[in-house]
């Protein structure tokens, strides 16, 4: 029998304090680094030392990052979500009085690249793919 031994890495998730769809990580630990590859994998963005957000153009941040924090665990990494944030990650997301299910969430994801490829541009293709 096999045993994993913990990342010594910590994550605390909390809404952006400005923009209030926005969600920021903060990490800590001697193997933050580990957190930090599995996040920019996600799409969240460096803003700092050991600070990332996830910005996203269909306000679905609690989602993925409900779903980034899974992951993390999944790896054996602390992760703390405040209670704000665990709310509006409870709350179904709804437009036009329909909640949107997972099975929507391809859409938006669709969209999210599009997003990140303007945002990001390319030199070669003049920022717009």
């Amino acid at each position: 029998m096999t045993t994993t031994l913990p990342i010594d890495a910590r994550v605390h998730l909390d809404p952006h304090p400005t923009h209030p769809s926005a969600v920021t990580a903060v990490l800590t630990g001697a193997q933050a680094h580990i957190a930090h590859l599995g996040l920019e994998a996600a799409d969240w963005t460096v803003v700092a030392d050991n600070v990332l957000v996830l910005v996203r153009i269909d306000h679905e941040e609690p989602h993925w990052a409900q779903d980034a924090a899974k992951h993390l665990t999944a790896e054996g990494i602390t992760v703390e979500i405040t209670p704000r944030l665990q709310k509006a990650m409870d709350e179904e997301w709804t437009w036009a009085n329909f909640p949107v299910k997972s099975a929507c969430r391809h859409l938006a994801v669709s969209g999210k690249g599009k997003h990140s490829r303007c945002r990001v541009g390319s030199a070669a293709t003049g920022g717009l793919q």
